[in-house]
């Protein structure tokens, strides 16, 4: 596996935060998946997501999912969905996890020791690209480089 810098650009954006149980974090992305079909919008791109372990709160998760659609203005809130016009990660240390078995902690970890052992401050939440790589899932994981 290699780490290496990359950006993460995107347009067009519905996305929604909420806090859901770890064991069911994929449900509201496949419902908005849905939920986008159904509206008669096109889905341009794959889904983003953010999770963030919520302190005390029972195996809960802060999620925020985004999914780029084929329409080019929004009202910035639809219901819970907010509109993202532009999306914008520009420096990141980026690994991709294939479907080999391997944990999505398994890739953390790897961004986190080389960003240790290249003196390289990065920030959470991370963000998640979901692929789909020959029918399984990948996922292509962004670390935001901050500056100190």
């Amino acid at each position: 596996m290699s780490v290496e810098s990359r950006s993460l650009h995107l347009t067009n954006l519905l996305s929604y935060t909420l806090d859901v149980k770890q064991e069911d974090f994929f449900e509201p992305a496949f419902a908005l998946t849905a939920w986008i079909a159904q509206e008669k919008n096109y889905s341009v791109g794959p889904l983003i997501f953010t999770r963030e372990p919520l302190d005390d709160a029972g195996g809960l998760v802060r999620a925020t999912y985004m999914k780029p659609v084929g329409i080019e203005s929004a009202t910035e809130q639809i219901g819970t969905l907010r509109f993202i016009k532009d999306f914008s990660l520009d420096t990141c240390l980026f690994a991709r996890k294939y479907p080999d078995g391997k944990k999505l902690e398994d890739i953390y970890q790897e961004i986190e020791q080389y960003a240790a052992a290249n003196q390289i401050h990065i920030s959470k939440p991370y963000y998640h690209v979901m692929l789909d790589f020959y029918g399984e899932m990948a996922f292509d994981v962004y670390a935001p480089i901050h500056e100190v």
